[in-house]
């Protein structure tokens, strides 16, 4: 079978912000030189998914998953899109 030896690498530095409620109702917008990436994992009466969306990057994704996936299986997938 196929395997791949995991590999890591903590030089990538980079700065995770989340904006307050008021930025986003002023409609936030990031700060020059930086990329914005939204994600969403979210696990509901209808069902389980996961969602990524970047206007930045020209990035708009989602995904159905399994019923019996967890709230954070959602969230971890929404990492694993790029």
């Amino acid at each position: 079978s196929d395997y791949i030896l995991p590999r890591l690498n903590f030089n990538i530095h980079f700065r995770v912000r989340i904006p307050s409620r008021r930025e986003w109702r002023r409609g936030f917008a990031g700060k020059t030189g930086t990329t914005s990436i939204h994600t969403d994992g979210f696990k509901i009466h209808c069902g389980v998914g996961a969602e990524v969306y970047s206007n930045d990057l020209d990035i708009s994704n989602s995904i159905c998953l399994p019923n019996s996936a967890s709230n954070l299986q959602a969230e971890v997938r929404t990492v694993k899109f790029y």
